[in-house]
């Protein structure tokens, strides 16, 4: 080239100035379509798997707590104990995902059952680190599970911010119970009545006085170590009106009043 400049490296020209004769360089281009087709294709698969991989994980078990009536649908959910299989719902919605975890961890030696179980928790886990305010069924349910037992607020707090899959913090958890100052009535609000007629005026309690000793220290030798903590619990439940239907309480507790009465 005289003008002193380099002309871009063609594949096609370097073909044609080889030695191969005619008949093989027709059958190197049509080889070179086949591959070429191949590719294109190959690039669609993983542009389309790749998509699936990084697409939001979210179907009708996760709940946004931003938008509304999220937080209405999650209780009524939650009361109504339906969300055993909200997981293997989620897990459906993302199968590249699911193969992609489970071969991640396929070298270890839990048997299947755990191995399900340990997807299932990092699914949980990434809901909950793409948005804080997305909530899945079986988060809500742990965690309400966790304060009725009365999880110490240590550990609650510990797992709720390494494992948000695995709890909501104690904040979400009274929040969500007993309401908020933005028009959120709580969960407890919205807990269906029985089932059943019930008696009118008649509900069974049982109470049950509690001792705790606090803060006692087996190494003191002198002082006031410790304290003891007085509680009492209580559960209360209605009576299906089936189980004494000829039953009046107004009446009865009438009638014994009256009898109290000094007679005049």
């Amino acid at each position: 080239m005289s003008d002193g400049r380099r002309r871009a490296w063609d594949v096609r020209k370097r073909r044609c100035s080889s030695s191969v004769d005619v008949a093989d360089h027709q059958a190197a281009e049509d080889d070179c379509g086949i591959e070429l087709a191949n590719f294109r294709e190959l690039n669609t698969t993983l542009q389309a798997e790749r998509a699936d991989l990084f697409s939001p994980i979210d179907n009708s078990s996760v709940y946004n707590m931003q938008k509304a009536g999220e937080k209405e649908r999650l209780a009524r959910d939650l009361w109504s104990g339906n969300f055993e299989n909200e997981v293997v719902l989620l897990r459906a919605a993302n199968p590249k995902l699911v193969a992609l975890l489970g071969a991640q961890i396929s070298n270890t030696r839990e048997m299947s059952a755990g191995k399900q179980l340990l997807i299932d928790g990092i699914i949980l886990d990434m809901c909950r680190a793409q948005n804080q305010h997305t909530v899945p069924a079986l988060t809500a349910a742990i965690s309400l599970f966790a304060h009725s037992h009365a999880m110490h607020r240590t550990v609650h707090e510990a797992l709720s911010t390494f494992h948000r899959g695995a709890l909501c913090s104690e904040t979400w958890v009274h929040d969500f119970l007993h309401g908020n100052n933005r028009g959120w009535p709580g969960a407890l609000s919205m807990r269906p009545r029985p089932a059943w007629e019930t008696l009118n005026g008649v509900f069974v309690c049982c109470f049950d006085n509690l001792q705790v000793k606090i803060d006692y220290k087996s190494y003191a030798s002198e002082g006031e170590v410790g304290r003891t903590l007085d509680m009492t619990t209580w559960f209360g439940t209605p009576i299906p009106r089936h189980l004494a239907p000829a039953l009046d309480a107004e009446a009865t507790c009438t009638l014994s009043t009256t009898a109290l009465l000094p007679h005049t």
